[in-house]
């Protein structure tokens, strides 16, 4: 299995991980998270997911979203979204946000994690703008593919992020 599909699977595990916690803290009825040792990672009954596509209200589109990126915004936002009892966020990410100003990108993207595992919200990272990775011969750039989706793996497993997935395990 190639590298891309083993982190976009890993992506995948963190996003549904963060939604079956929030799910069993609910079913639980007093909205504490129950024993690790009850928690299942995967959700049995996936009717309990209840997710939004997120943007801040004021982006033009997804590479201008991740330039202006405003932790306050998204805390608000994310409030917002608690006391609509949603438990998933989807996010979408593209190559163009990230070489514009790769240290900022990672930033904002840890921040916005950050944000949501305080929230106790699951987080779906999306690359979108796949036409970005289409090279002039129509041919598919997996380098750059490969190169967007360490990345994001790096920036959501970094030692300061690796510390709360543990607490959350």
């Amino acid at each position: 299995m190639n590298q891309s599909w083993c982190a976009a699977i890993l992506l995948m595990v963190f996003s549904i991980a963060g939604c079956a916690e929030m799910s069993a803290s609910r079913a639980s009825g007093n909205g504490e998270p129950t024993s690790a040792n009850t928690v299942k990672l995967t959700p049995t009954d996936l009717s309990t997911i209840r997710g939004v596509n997120y943007r801040g209200a004021g982006a033009a589109d997804t590479t201008d979203y991740w330039r202006h990126y405003n932790a306050a915004e998204t805390q608000r936002d994310l409030g917002y979204a608690d006391r609509l009892n949603l438990n998933q966020v989807r996010v979408f990410v593209n190559d163009a946000s990230w070489q514009a100003d790769k240290p900022a990108f990672r930033k904002n993207l840890v921040d916005l994690a950050r944000a949501c595992n305080q929230h106790r919200i699951g987080l779906m990272i999306t690359v979108g703008d796949t036409q970005s990775f289409i090279d002039q011969d129509r041919s598919i750039n997996q380098d750059r593919i490969d190169l967007l989706v360490t990345e994001l793996v790096t920036a959501v497993t970094s030692r300061s992020m690796r510390s709360w997935l543990m607490l959350r395990s």
